[in-house]
C-alpha cells in the first residue's frame, strides 16, 4: 500500500517537473522570440551616408539583438531642415531622433517642447567625464541637456599642394599673407577660392565664424557674446570690410558662389578653375572623392594681422531625441554606444566620413589606425589641440543665439551685393543678440 502511495506521489512530482519545464521553456521561447524596439534615426542625405549605414547603423544592428536603429535617409541642405520641421510639428509619426545643425539650431527644437530632457541619461552614462565640458554645455539650454553632441568640427584652408610648390607660392598664415597670394593666383588665371551655398543657405556662416574668430578676434567674440562688447566695435567693421574687399575682386568663385552648391564648389577645386577652397573639416572626405590629378594640403585659415592664430570651434552634428518617442532608454543606448565605441568611431575617420565620429576627452590616436590618411589624423589632433589648450573660436552655429546667427548668415549676401551697409548689418544683429541676451536664449559660453 505505502509503496502504491509512493509511485503515486512520484508520477505526480514528475508531473509537476515536467508541466514546471514545459512552462519555463514556453516563457524563454517567448522572451526568445520578442521582436526588437525599431527606431528611427532621420539623417541628412550627403554624398557619404552609404559609409555611415555601414559603420553605424549596420555595426550597431549586428551587435544589438533587442534594438535595431533604421537609418531614415531624407532631403539634403535646406530641404533636410524643412523636412524635420514639418514632421516634428505636423502631429504624424516622426523619428526618435534626428540630425540638428549643432546647438544653436537646436534652441528653437527646445523652444517648441519638442526634445527630450537627457538630463537623465548624462548621469547614468556619465558623459560629463566622456565628452569635453565646453561641447556638452552649449547643448544645455536654461539648465536642460538637449542634445548629444558627436563631432566637433573648425575650419580649415584647403589648397592646391601642386600648383603652390609650381610656382613657389607659400602658406598664408595673415589677411595680408592672403590678399597678396590671392593677387598672384588671378595674375596666373585662377581663381583663388572656390566656394558655394547653392542648397544650404547656412554655409555663408563658416565665412562669418572665419571673419568674427580669425579677423575681428576670438578675444573680441567672447565678449560680445558675454556681453562686454558691441557687434558694432570697429574691429568687426574692419573684418567685414576685408572680407568684402576680397569679395569685390572676384576672388570668391568670381562673385558666384551663390549659384553653385557645395558639391560644384569642390568640383571646380578639383578640375583646377579654383586654387584654394575654405570649407571646414568636413571637407577632407570631399577629397578622396573629387580630387584625383594632384595634391592637396590642409592648413589653418589665415588670422588677422594683428590678431592672436586661433580656429573656431564648432559642434556641426547635434542628434536631438523626439520628446514623443515611445522608447527613450533605447534611444539612449544607442547614443552611448556611439559615444562609446572607439572602434567603430576609427572606421569612420580612416575612411574620410568625419560626419559622425565622437567627441571625447580621451586621446585621439584612438581614432588612428596605420592606413589613415595623414591629413586626416593631423586634422583631428589639430582639433583636439585646440580644445585641450582651451584656444577657441565660437563658431556661430555653436555658440551664437538662433536667430542672431540666422539673420547673419541669411544677410550676409546683402552686404556683399551692396544693398545693406555694414553698419547697418552689425547693428541689427547686436539688437538681436541683445533681445537674446534678455530672454535667456544664448547657449552656455565656456570661460576662457
Amino acid at each position: 500500500m505505502k509503496k502504491r502511495r509512493l509511485n503515486h506521489s512520484l508520477i505526480v512530482l514528475l508531473i509537476g517537473l515536467l508541466l514546471f519545464t514545459n512552462l519555463g521553456l514556453s516563457v524563454l521561447a517567448q522572451e526568445n522570440t520578442k521582436d526588437p524596439i525599431l527606431l528611427n534615426f532621420w539623417w541628412e542625405r550627403t554624398a557619404f551616408v552609404d559609409q555611415a549605414k555601414v559603420n553605424v547603423f549596420d555595426a550597431f544592428n549586428e551587435t544589438h539583438t533587442n534594438i535595431k536603429v533604421n537609418m531614415n535617409i531624407l532631403g539634403g541642405g535646406d530641404e533636410y531642415l524643412r523636412t524635420i520641421q514639418a514632421g516634428l510639428t505636423s502631429g504624424k509619426e516622426g523619428p526618435d531622433m534626428f540630425r540638428i545643425f549643432g546647438p544653436s539650431a537646436m534652441i528653437p527644437f527646445a523652444d517648441a517642447g519638442l526634445l527630450l530632457n537627457l538630463n537623465i541619461y548624462s548621469g547614468k552614462y556619465g558623459w560629463n567625464e566622456k565628452i569635453p565640458s565646453w561641447a556638452l554645455e552649449i547643448h544645455r539650454y536654461k539648465d536642460v541637456l538637449y542634445g548629444l553632441p558627436l563631432n566637433p568640427e573648425s575650419l580649415f584652408l584647403y589648397y592646391n599642394e601642386n600648383k603652390f610648390e609650381e610656382y613657389g607660392w607659400s602658406i598664408p598664415k595673415t589677411y595680408s599673407e592672403l590678399v597678396s597670394l590671392c593677387e598672384e593666383i588671378e595674375a596666373k588665371g585662377y581663381i583663388p577660392f572656390s566656394f558655394g551655398t547653392r542648397g544650404f543657405t547656412p554655409a555663408n556662416e563658416w565665412w562669418l565664424s572665419v571673419i568674427l574668430n580669425q579677423w575681428a578676434g576670438s578675444e573680441n567674440v567672447y565678449k560680445v557674446l558675454t556681453g562686454s562688447l558691441s557687434l558694432t566695435d570697429e574691429s568687426f567693421k574692419k573684418a567685414l570690410e576685408n572680407f568684402k574687399f576680397i569679395w569685390d575682386k572676384g576672388w570668391i568663385m568670381n562673385k558666384k558662389m551663390y549659384e553653385v552648391s557645395e558639391d560644384d564648389s569642390f568640383a571646380r577645386f578639383a578640375d583646377e578653375t579654383a586654387l584654394m577652397i575654405m570649407s571646414g573639416s568636413w571637407g577632407v572626405k570631399y577629397m578622396d572623392s573629387y580630387v584625383k590629378d594632384f595634391k592637396w594640403g590642409i592648413v589653418p585659415f589665415p588670422s588677422g594681422d594683428d590678431v592672436i592664430p586661433v580656429s573656431p570651434l564648432a559642434i556641426g552634428f547635434t542628434v536631438g531625441v523626439n520628446v514623443a518617442t515611445e522608447h527613450p532608454d533605447a534611444v539612449a543606448e544607442f547614443l552611448n554606444w556611439i559615444v562609446e565605441d572607439p572602434k567603430r568611431s576609427a572606421l569612420i575617420a580612416v575612411n574620410t566620413s568625419t560626419d559622425v565620429w565622437p567627441i571625447t576627452t580621451s586621446d585621439p590616436s584612438v581614432y588612428f589606425t596605420d592606413n589613415m590618411d595623414k591629413r586626416v589624423s593631423w586634422m583631428i589632433n589639430y582639433i583636439y589641440t585646440l580644445q585641450k589648450e582651451g584656444r577657441i573660436g565660437y563658431a556661430t552655429w555653436a555658440f551664437w543665439p538662433t536667430k542672431t546667427q540666422v539673420y547673419m548668415y541669411e544677410n550676409l549676401s546683402n552686404v556683399l551685393f551692396g544693398t545693406l551697409s555694414i553698419e547697418d548689418y552689425l547693428s541689427k544683429a547686436q539688437i538681436l543678440l541683445d533681445t537674446a541676451r534678455e530672454e535667456g536664449e544664448i547657449p552656455t559660453i565656456p570661460q576662457r
